[in-house]
């Protein structure tokens, strides 16, 4: 066999044991199993770093060059390998080119065409409870929804909810279901007169538009002896961000004969309770990030009352610039809910370990290229090269 054949059969063997590979992985995601991904295209985690091994078998011959306009930074190693860092993240921008030149194990030059883009953050995190929170058996509930969100990496506008079931888990069953859905700032939802709590599963997007998996919570629901109101207000804060509330302002008809029972927390602001007053107070920001300049997230707060008779309803009070009045339950299409959001965990920093890459096994099962003479100048192999996050 001449050399270039013997060289193209070994390149043949490699492509074929790759389609193999993808093939069983692919047939593998059908059934369930975790998907395979592209091996020419390198996910940098979000704000993390990741590291691309050349094949052991494989050199580089000069640190490969990347235009991101600073987005991904590149670094390369004196093992050969080389680091990608995410600086910053913006769903908008293309992925990057990234080519590599390598000598094979026969001495040959050869260009390996990668494709580098951006791994998305985590979506938000939802909470799987509401502690505290008691909604109204044979009436309309209205929760913050800043409550079922325990925290959101990238919210810079607030984020998108949607309510995609919501059953009835009262023992036994009432006869007529609740209904649930998000308006302008809340979650609403109707219960029956005979319910005593009610589940919804909830999904949640973040800047990148992309909806999460789905959270259950489930809600108890209380009666009242009487025709109470829990009023959701839109409130502004004073010039120095505070704001001061009596709890006769939280319910109609009789405010005079409810008291403050318990308050939620805020996400950019401090909240103090007495029975007979609320109080918000700014402090130092923890929303999920930095937002657009003009853009204006509210901060929300649920407040449960009490009533000299025992009965207990959950009001609310949304801050917020420019903000007056009671707030809409009316639903609305899915659209980004403008209210801060706890800030996640950052990424921890990692340390880039030696990894031998997807392909490595396949290397063990290739006849030693090492043994067969290089090929002419004129007629190169095609490369088959990984890279491995």
């Amino acid at each position: 066999m001449r050399p270039v054949a013997a060289v193209a059969a070994a390149s043949a063997l490699m492509a074929a044991l790759l389609t193999s590979s993808l093939s069983a992985a692919a047939s593998t995601d059908d059934e369930g199993g975790s998907a395979w991904s592209d091996p020419t295209v390198v996910v940098v985690p979000y704000l993390s770093d990741t590291t691309v091994a050349v094949n052991a078998a494989w050199s580089l011959t000069a640190c490969p060059e990347l235009d991101t306009q600073g987005i991904v930074e590149l670094a390369c190693t004196d093992e050969g390998d080389i680091i990608l860092t995410a600086t910053r993240y913006s769903a908008s921008v293309s992925p990057w080119p990234l080519l590599l030149e390598v000598l094979d194990s026969t001495g040959a030059a050869r260009t390996v065409p990668l494709t580098v883009t951006l791994g998305p953050p985590d979506p938000p995190e939802l909470a799987t409870s509401l502690p505290g929170i008691v909604g109204l058996a044979g009436g309309r509930t209205l929760i913050p929804v800043s409550a079922f969100v325990t925290s959101c990496t990238l919210c810079t506008t607030g984020l998108t909810l949607e309510v995609t079931t919501v059953v009835d888990t009262s023992a036994p069953a009432t006869p007529v279901p609740p209904r649930a859905w998000v308006s302008q700032h809340h979650v609403v939802i109707d219960a029956p007169a005979e319910a005593t709590s009610v589940t919804l599963s909830v999904r949640a997007a973040d800047d990148t538009g992309t909806l999460g998996p789905p959270a259950e919570v489930t809600l108890p629901v209380r009666r009242t002896s009487s025709p109470t109101t829990a009023l959701h207000l839109l409130r502004a804060p004073d010039a120095s961000g505070s704001l001061t509330l009596d709890a006769a302002e939280f319910v109609l008809p009789d405010g005079d004969d409810w008291r403050i029972d318990r308050c939620g927390r805020a996400v950019e602001g401090a909240v103090a309770c007495t029975e007979s007053t609320f109080t918000y107070r700014p402090q130092a920001t923890t929303a999920s990030t930095d937002t657009p300049s003009g853009t204006a997230l509210a901060d929300q707060v649920w407040v449960r009352l009490r009533s000299s008779t025992n009965d207990v309803v959950t009001a609310s009070v949304t801050v917020v610039e420019g903000a007056t009045g009671l707030a809409a339950a009316a639903p609305l299409l899915p659209h980004i809910v403008p209210v801060a959001t706890a800030k996640a965990a950052p990424p921890t920093d990692s340390q880039p370990a030696s990894d031998p890459g997807v392909l490595a096994a396949f290397w063990g099962l290739l006849p030693p290229l090492t043994a067969v003479p290089g090929p002419s100048d004129d007629t190169p192999p095609t490369p088959h090269e990984e890279a491995s996050p």
